[in-house]
């Protein structure tokens, strides 16, 4: 059998004609954006969106890097909002819209950093497709509330992104990177119209062989269990809240040094960067938002293997072979549980969107032309 392991540039997609159905802007419900955020005046989403004009869809901008690369540049503000409920709950959603032709494609950010961390890749697919890059709740240009995250909130949200801003009838392609992965399988389980997966250095463990599906009945569940927690619980939690708390300030002002770490090639760990990430974590929710961030994965019932399970659509995954976190044997793992997968190493760390972006917007194009 012919290895699913494939040459950069070189995995050998059947390419066929592709139909580009309007750009579907309508169905947002816009909410507006709030203003520049710095430590010394920051606002909280809620507050901010109710006073500030937005930017409409397709209004990202260009920049050129040193490098000679085109990029969105950094827009403090932020772009774009949706108004998404869950567990009675409405928050602002923020994502960023470029291209008004073509397949439509959504861009997950992973752990710690948001929709501009897609800052490469936005303009490149944009010239072929409509691309939507989100911010999941609790990060980045998003609302932040200390509620019980979950695998299951962000595969909720990316799927209900899917349906209400995207368009429930589209055809959608999700592409992830780390955590972003986890969250494009599960809410890709809950798409019916899944046109293909991309996973960038993903996160989640592929060694637990048990086999559980995604199932949103846990939202209930978990919140049930918040609301019957014990004095020894809540004690318990306020420990854990004040270890993160130090956690999240020793990563705030030290967030150069951990990129330098997970970057190959560090001269994509620019000033512009490094402030987007700063930015959000001077919201004053983002403290109490990390604590519950950090157990969002004790919380997920379902497994990596299961949600495969309930996949069908063809899966690219991309690896950066310089990840000091996840080794290239890993991926290599994807072929071997999801027999639809093609892998290609990538020369990059953690993050090959924004480390290698040539050859990872190349192999991107390939992949969405043989859908």
């Amino acid at each position: 059998m012919q290895s699913t392991v494939a040459r950069p540039l070189s995995a050998g997609f059947t390419l066929r004609s592709q139909q580009r159905p309007p750009a579907r802007l309508s169905r947002v419900r816009r909410c507006p954006v709030p203003p520049s955020r710095t430590c010394s005046s920051v606002v909280t989403n809620r507050a901010a969106v109710e006073t500030h004009p937005t930017y409409p869809p397709g209004t990202a901008g260009r920049e050129t890097d040193k490098n000679g690369l085109e990029r969105v540049p950094l827009r403090e503000e932020g772009w774009q909002y949706w108004k998404w409920t869950c567990g009675g709950e409405e928050h602002n959603v923020h994502y960023i819209q470029e291209g008004d032709e073509g397949s439509p494609v959504v861009l997950v950010h992973g752990f710690g950093a948001h929709a501009y961390h897609w800052r490469y890749t936005i303009p490149a697919l944009a010239k072929k497709h409509r691309v939507y890059s989100i911010c999941l709740l609790g990060y980045g240009w998003s609302d932040k509330p200390p509620m019980q995250y979950s695998g299951e909130v962000w595969a909720k949200q990316v799927a209900d992104f899917c349906r209400e801003v995207v368009g429930a009838e589209e055809e959608v392609t999700l592409v992830g990177n780390s955590i972003g992965c986890i969250a494009c399988m599960s809410a890709g389980a809950l798409l019916p119209n899944l046109k293909g997966l991309c996973l960038l250095n993903s996160a989640g463990n592929l060694d637990v062989e048990e086999e559980v599906a995604i199932n949103l009945e846990v939202l209930d569940r978990i919140a049930e269990a918040a609301a019957e927690r014990t004095a020894m619980d809540k004690l318990k939690t306020a420990w854990g809240r004040l270890i993160t708390q130090g956690i999240f300030l020793a990563t705030k002002f030290r967030i150069k040094y951990f990129l330098d770490k997970v970057y190959l090639n560090r001269d994509f760990v620019d000033a512009e960067l490094v402030k987007s990430i700063f930015n959000p974590a001077c919201d004053p929710a983002a403290p109490a938002a990390f604590f519950e961030l950090s157990q969002a994965g004790s919380r997920t019932e379902f497994t990596i293997r299961g949600v495969m399970k309930q996949l069908s659509a063809p899966m690219l995954v991309l690896h950066g072979t310089q990840d000091p976190w996840m080794a290239m044997e890993r991926a290599e793992k994807f072929p071997r549980i999801y027999p639809q997968a093609v892998v290609v190493p990538i020369e990059a760390g953690h993050c090959p969107q924004d480390d290698n972006p040539q050859e990872v917007n190349a192999q991107l194009l390939r992949f969405l032309e043989s859908l």
